[in-house]
């Protein structure tokens, strides 16, 4: 299943890259859309979220096997519940709704698919295991970017995502 989902979302967003890179008018309304996103000192904490997010899912390996799927589905919300609020910080509603509509084109079907049991970050607060979910939750506490650095090994989120297709 693991796999699957990997694949879905990353054909999706291969799709939308090659649209976006490709189409003069969609790479237009892209750079139009994420200008303010530009200035790195306003966008600083969505590096922030970003961090806490490949913390967690480097902790994943931590969670019961049975429980691992639905843990990605929580850390995923959490980080999207993040971005959410430091893009509203720096964005306006025009730039935020179309941020939103490319979200749900790249992974909206896969988090569909993978995670109807979790949907929301709500879900996750009320029917995740709360030992498991407390730890995750913990390990993103920190506001400092230093602090969180230390935390994590990788720069991406991609490697812990496919080192825990490979962990038991």
């Amino acid at each position: 299943m693991a796999k699957a989902v990997s694949s879905m979302m990353l054909t999706n967003a291969k799709k939308h890259i090659d649209i976006k890179c490709t189409n003069p008018k969609e790479k237009a309304t892209f750079i139009e859309n994420i200008k303010c996103l530009a200035d790195k000192s306003k966008t600083e904490l969505m590096s922030e979220c970003m961090d806490k997010h490949i913390i967690q899912a480097e902790a994943l390996k931590q969670v019961p096997k049975e429980m691992r799927k639905d843990a990605s589905c929580c850390i995923f919300h959490y980080f999207d519940k993040c971005m959410e609020v430091e893009v509203a910080k720096v964005c306006g509603a025009k730039e935020i709704a179309y941020m939103e509509q490319l979200a749900d084109e790249v992974m909206g079907e896969t988090m569909t698919m993978a995670c109807a049991d979790m949907a929301t970050l709500e879900d996750c607060d009320k029917k995740m295991d709360g030992k498991v979910w407390s730890m995750l939750k913990d390990l993103a506490k920190s506001n400092d970017p230093a602090v969180l650095a230390k935390r994590h090994k990788y720069k991406s989120i991609v490697a812990p995502m496919l080192e825990l297709m490979d962990a038991p």
